[in-house]
């Protein structure tokens, strides 16, 4: 065989293998896009497993280009020493920049539409109030990033219910809510 043959061999076989690869890599990425269920429950377990609380997503879909989610029927619940917390999510919508989210930005999604939100929080008494006692600064304080992160928030028909371990009760229904945050 001449040398011309033997790299002639050599692209081919190298050339059916890459092929090979992209086909495989491909039909991984189409299988993954379109089988929604299957990001549908590792969103679940993923923000189960982060936010340490009870998640349900009852309805998902999505899309790259543009940038878009919704999801419908989510359902958090959250206990802990100072208390209990359930949320529930009848439709969300989500629409971002693709590259921004792949690149990490600041502002990641141009606006989050939320219509049809009911949150449900019973607070415990607490025997020491210093380290596990709820402190409206620090949850403002762990809001801040999320929120920052988002052009514009639309929230649509809340229901807000807080229960304090005295039996206070603090209701607010029907209320609207929009956030608009200032580019960075």
């Amino acid at each position: 065989m001449t040398i011309r043959k033997k790299f002639k061999k050599i692209f081919l076989i190298s050339g059916c293998v890459c092929l090979g690869i992209v086909l495989i890599i491909s039909g991984f990425v189409l299988y993954v896009y379109f089988n929604k269920d299957l990001i549908k429950n590792y969103a679940q377990k993923w923000s189960s497993k982060r936010l340490a609380a009870s998640v349900e997503v009852g309805f998902l879909d999505y899309s790259l280009f543009p940038f878009s989610a919704q999801a419908k029927n989510l359902h958090l619940s959250m206990d802990d020493p100072r208390g209990r917390i359930d949320l529930s999510i009848y439709e969300m919508n989500v629409k971002g920049d693709i590259i921004s989210i792949l690149r990490r930005r600041k502002r990641i999604l141009d606006a989050v539409e939320i219509n049809g939100i009911g949150l449900n929080a019973q607070i415990k008494e607490r025997k020491d109030k210093k380290k596990d006692a709820f402190d409206l600064g620090d949850f403002t304080e762990q809001l801040s990033p999320l929120i920052n992160g988002v052009s514009r928030i639309s929230i649509k028909e809340m229901s807000i219910c807080l229960t304090s371990y005295q039996g206070q009760r603090l209701d607010f229904q029907s209320a609207e809510l929009i956030i608009l945050t200032q580019p960075s």
